[in-house]
């Protein structure tokens, strides 16, 4: 019983150094001045999302390329781990269904000020159809600034699938 008793105050205790320690820690953090313009790369090159290459033939089966984040900015940029594809059908940006059990580890990327984070892009892995189908297609993925992720933007990249390259 006395174990018991000990256990249960050494428990309390420990919780609460370490909410103290917590409060101590976020107070000596660093405030980081941001700018709030954040614009996806149609109207200010500050973020720039691209697909490579920008043109996959239909009939090659692999699909294999990559998308780049460029991080024009003077603050630390983030990026989640996920992403959608799209595809223009009849002057309309569709949704295009990715292969059932398909996920995305929940996680975020921290791109420096001025750099580029490259990631690989599997399309006839990823795709439904095995990405087969001819068309325009684009990226569509979310980012912010560190520490405003209330302020998020979505950053798109266009390919096109085509039986010629």
């Amino acid at each position: 019983m006395i174990k018991w008793q000990y256990l249960t105050l050494a428990a309390t205790l420990g919780v609460i150094a370490c909410q103290g320690t917590g409060e101590a820690k976020r107070k000596d953090l660093p405030v980081q001045q941001v700018n709030n313009e954040i614009k996806t790369t149609d109207t200010i090159h500050d973020m720039e999302l691209l697909v490579l290459p920008d043109t996959f033939e239909q009939k090659d089966s692999d699909k294999i390329g990559s998308y780049v984040l460029n991080n024009n900015l003077e603050q630390e940029l983030i990026v989640p781990s996920s992403f959608i594809i799209e595809r223009l059908i009849d002057d309309k940006w569709q949704l295009v269904p990715l292969v059932e059990m398909f996920v995305f580890e929940d996680i975020t990327y921290a791109i420096s000020p001025k750099e580029a984070k490259e990631f690989p892009l599997a399309l006839s892995k990823i795709l439904k159809d095995g990405a087969n189908t001819k068309g325009r297609y684009r990226l569509v993925k979310e980012a912010w600034i560190y520490g405003k992720d209330e302020e998020k933007t979505k950053l798109t990249a266009e390919f096109l699938i085509t039986d010629k390259k």
